[in-house]
């Protein structure tokens, strides 16, 4: 715990700057979830994101792994954590850095990736 200092400097940056964005973030994480499951990619048990973390897999009859699904996003300018719950979902975290650009740039490569599901 010897860097405690540091994340709680950016706790209260946080809490002192952002907390209105935080539901931003969150409408955008459940805007993409629904634009996900309509091009192709299925969602965790839990469904709708109730944070600003979106994750989200393929179905076992898809024509890409999950890891060659993180690279296609790649490729589209969207980067991803890949490996959750077993290697079964992607992880996609909306924040201050993603603007209605980005909720953009991150659909449209959504809709590419999922067509090649």
């Amino acid at each position: 715990m010897r860097q405690s200092g540091i994340l709680a400097a950016m706790a209260l940056h946080a809490l002192e700057n952002n907390v209105e964005r935080l539901k931003d973030d969150r409408e955008n994480a459940v805007f993409l979830s629904q634009v996900m499951v309509t091009n192709g990619f299925t969602l965790p048990e839990s469904g709708t994101p109730r944070t600003n973390i979106l994750y989200f897999g393929v179905n076992n009859n898809s024509r890409l792994s999950i890891n060659e699904v993180v690279e296609e996003f790649r490729i589209n300018g969207v980067a991803l954590g890949g490996g959750y719950q077993g290697g079964r979902f992607c992880r996609a975290v909306l924040n201050s850095t993603v603007n209605n650009r980005g909720v953009e740039v991150v659909e449209k490569a959504i809709i590419k990736v999922g067509a090649k599901l």
